[in-house]
């Protein structure tokens, strides 16, 4: 096949964009018909994006610190619990029965009445706890297995500090059952206002009924968390929800994680066979593998993503900021040192503004790949971008930054099924900068 160029830009832009081509042309995907465009452009943060990003990311500021762990418990005093068929016992640390009041057993239910740190071993075939104080709690969990048939395995009320710490080293299982009779009360970990998952153990959750934990908050902090089964949201939050430091494995028909307000994934690991909404979405420093049967990504005002692994197979949109005012900056998709990797459904990515910096982007898929409804471009600073279907519903991408400048190792490469829209233009403010293209 033979190709030509046209160049409208300076001899050194020519220049630049073969140097950056001539190594990866092994690299790019075999398509016909072959019809690519290639382009490289740099733009700096637009001040008003960049102000908007950094007020939602204060905002989302939720890990406070204060979490407890086994050598920190909320009190002096341990209460020791050793869970059993039928023989379920409370003591202290000598064996001895712990006072009234504390907590209490009603065949294989466990009440909880009083603050306290409450360690827990052994296990319920068909056995519940009930955590039901306003004060703080603290259930050390050192190998735990509770399977409830007709109600969540962990329920908790009252407003105080809620933790549930994996001792170190240790395997915990919970699960409930498909035919629960109130389906008002949702989830294998259920809790009426926040509710904390951290230590160095691990907890498997199979929830047969709807979610695994259902919570006002919900924050699972350096353990290892595993939800299989979930008939509907993995983890549901009413407010935020936090991924700090933990290993995250989601198996649900629903969504992989929601909440109303911010998810922040921190230093996380998080594989997911489900989607993530919220209407901020924070990551940082995290490694994200998401199959959802919608969108991947679906947030309000903004995708803010850093310095992290993204790997998104959507049947939807990849990464999808639709915005919810009009009147501001917002339903913005933040990309910056990230490696990024879209498969989708419909489009790559979609959003009133696209913010790229650093790293590398793959899109492909069945429809528009970078698709930016309001025209605006905060931030490029390209590695790679590859987009194998297209721009901006095929015809140009339009920035809003005036200055472009190039950057030597950077490069875009888009092929073009559709013979009309072979010949693409970037374009700031309707006017066309930079670029040529290789057509048959």
């Amino acid at each position: 096949m033979k190709k030509r160029l046209f160049a409208v830009a300076a001899a050194f832009c020519i220049l630049c964009l073969l140097f950056c081509s001539c190594d990866k042309k092994k690299e790019q995907p075999s398509l016909e018909p072959s019809s690519a465009v290639c382009r490289t452009i740099s733009f700096p943060t637009a001040e008003g994006i960049g102000a908007a990003i950094a007020a939602l990311e204060k905002n989302a500021e939720k890990d406070d610190g204060t979490d407890y762990d086994e050598a920190q418990p909320m009190s002096e005093a341990v209460v020791y619990v050793t869970l059993a068929d039928g023989n379920t016992v409370v003591t202290d640390k000598n064996g001895n029965p712990y006072p009234d009041g504390y907590a209490d057993v009603s065949g294989d239910i466990l009440h909880i009445r009083k603050a306290g740190t409450y360690e827990l071993t052994g296990s319920l075939s068909d056995g519940q706890i009930i955590v039901g104080t306003d004060d703080r709690v603290q259930l050390i969990f050192r190998g735990v297995s509770i399977s409830c048939s007709d109600r969540p395995a962990i329920e908790i009320y009252g407003t105080g500090k809620k933790v549930i710490t994996l001792a170190r080293g240790s395997d915990n299982r919970l699960s409930d059952g498909p035919g629960r009779a109130d389906a008002t009360k949702d989830g294998v970990i259920r809790a009426a206002h926040a509710v904390t998952v951290d230590g160095k153990g691990s907890l498997e959750i199979a929830s047969k009924f709807g979610s695994g934990i259902c919570a006002d908050a919900i924050k699972v902090i350096d353990s290892s968390l595993i939800v299989s089964e979930a008939k509907t949201d993995a983890l549901l939050s009413g407010a935020f929800l936090l991924l700090s430091h933990a290993n995250v494995t989601l198996s649900c028909l629903g969504r992989a994680l929601f909440a109303p307000d911010e998810i922040i994934l921190s230093g996380a690991s998080l594989s997911a066979r489900g989607g993530i909404v919220a209407r901020d979405v924070f990551i940082d420093g995290s490694t994200v593998d998401l199959a959802s049967r919608e969108d991947g990504i679906n947030a309000t005002r903004l995708i803010s993503a850093q310095n992290s692994s993204l790997s998104i197979d959507a049947e939807g949109d990849g990464l999808r900021a639709k915005g919810e005012d009009p009147t501001a900056i917002d339903g913005i998709v933040r990309l910056y040192e990230c490696a990024t990797v879209v498969t989708d459904g419909d489009d790559g990515i979609r959003a009133r503004y696209f913010s790229f910096s650093g790293g590398s982007l793959f899109c492909v898929g069945m429809g528009t790949q970078l698709c930016v409804t309001e025209g605006a471009v905060c931030s490029w600073n390209i590695d790679e971008i590859l987009l194998p279907d297209g721009i901006a519903a095929g015809s140009e991408l339009r920035l809003s930054e005036i200055k472009v400048t190039l950057k030597r190792k950077g490069r875009i490469v888009a092929f073009i099924y559709a013979k009309p829209y072979d010949q693409m233009e970037f374009c700031v403010d309707d006017k066309a900068v930079l670029g040529f293209s290789c057509v048959e």
